[in-house]
């Protein structure tokens, strides 16, 4: 990536103490010999994160070089004063990143340590050239933490902990990945991944989110409708579903990743089972056909594969059960999903592997898990 700043890595040169020397004799306008004067010894500029190394500077750390003529100094924080774009180019640093201005369409911000944003990681207005983003989709990643006192909209974010002032929009692309835990204000249309828990302020709205932990809307409208959302424990907001009956999925009990992967290695495997049978029925009827000699050494392949697969498939589905079996039954009894308000009809509830349909409003919802089935329980 280019970075329009000057970057140096720890221990290298960044400067050099010239030592005095004697001088040479001169003369004056009479003609006359005038002795040189000693020269004297080099007064340094205050110096910061710089090493002395006789008559080397060298960079005691990797960050910025910041050069003044009161003052010398390293600087593991990169400020960009404006917006990344043309001028400043793709940013990448090793360190923490501070950007006053917005992350516009297209490019990306990269750091191995903290970021933080003060205007949006895509600027609202139209939507981005969609090219454009398929070109670079990663706007702003990271290892540390980042803070964004704007919006999100349409941005893919990667990162440890991560605090959205003012909310993210998936705005047709993008998703947010988080390592931590992941604060906004909203969500609408956003695609989200966080390995412990999310906490909106205020809503969440025709999303897709995958939470390792709690996913927690209690503040403001403390809304979740539409969409999906898996929580590794529990689920909270003051209202589930909307009046108008809006189709809403909510899981807990079972981490994202492993309901999300046992779903669909379940799906393969069920049509690898209806596969089979029908392959080898056409197998038998071409065994007669001496002619279709091709096309039987062709579907034989194609059944071996397939079973193949099936063994493969049930050995990781067998390893996927003995992960949730040890603490299978110590989280589902913790786990809940939970509506202070009300839950209005058109929501799923799923706790664990069990699901319940509510077809009807339920104020001060708390759905539960017992004995294999989602219901309606008292407070905890």
């Amino acid at each position: 990536a280019y970075n329009p700043f000057v970057i140096v890595e720890r221990d290298q040169e960044v400067g050099w103490i010239i030592p005095p020397t004697t001088g040479h004799p001169g003369r004056d306008v009479f003609g006359q010999p005038l002795p040189p004067l000693p020269g004297r010894e080099a007064e340094l500029p205050e110096l910061e994160n710089i090493v002395v190394d006789g008559n080397v500077l060298r960079a005691g750390i990797y960050g910025q070089l910041d050069v003044s003529p009161a003052r010398v100094k390293v600087c593991p924080l990169l400020v960009i004063d404006n917006d990344v774009d043309l001028k400043s180019g793709n940013i990448h640093f090793r360190g923490s990143i501070y950007v006053k201005g917005n992350v516009q369409p297209g490019f990306r911000v990269e750091a191995e340590d903290n970021v933080q944003i003060d205007g949006a990681s895509v600027p609202p207005g139209p939507e981005p050239d969609p090219r454009l983003r398929q070109a670079t989709p990663d706007n702003v990643g990271f290892k540390g933490d980042l803070q964004i006192d704007g919006a999100v909209v349409g941005a893919t974010i990667r990162g440890n902990n991560i605090f959205i002032k003012q909310g993210i929009n998936g705005h047709g692309g993008g998703q947010i990945i988080a390592r931590g835990n992941l604060c906004a204000r909203y969500l609408e249309n956003a695609r989200v991944l966080a390995g412990g828990s999310v906490e909106i302020h205020d809503a969440i709205l025709f999303s897709v989110v995958h939470a390792d932990g709690d996913v927690v809307v209690t503040r403001g409208h403390g809304l979740i409708a539409g969409g999906v959302a898996m929580a590794g424990r529990k689920i909270i907001a003051k209202q589930f579903g909307l009046p108008a009956t809006t189709t809403t999925s909510l899981l807990a009990g079972i981490p994202p990743r492993l309901r999300c992967e046992f779903t669909s290695l379940t799906s393969r495997l069920n049509k690898i089972k209806r596969e089979i049978p029908r392959a080898r029925s056409t197998l038998d009827w071409l065994k007669n056909r001496k002619e279709e000699y091709t096309l039987v050494l062709r579907l034989t392949r194609k059944i071996f594969r397939w079973e193949w697969e099936k063994q493969k498939i049930e050995e990781q589905l067998a390893k996927i059960e003995r992960e949730l079996a040890g603490r299978h039954t110590e989280d589902l009894s913790r786990s809940e999903v939970r509506a202070y308000k009300i839950c209005y009809g058109g929501v799923r509830v799923s706790i664990g592997w069990a699901s319940r349909f509510v077809g009807t409003h339920i104020k001060n919802a708390v759905f539960i898990h017992k004995n294999g089935e989602v219901r309606i329980g008292a407070d905890r």
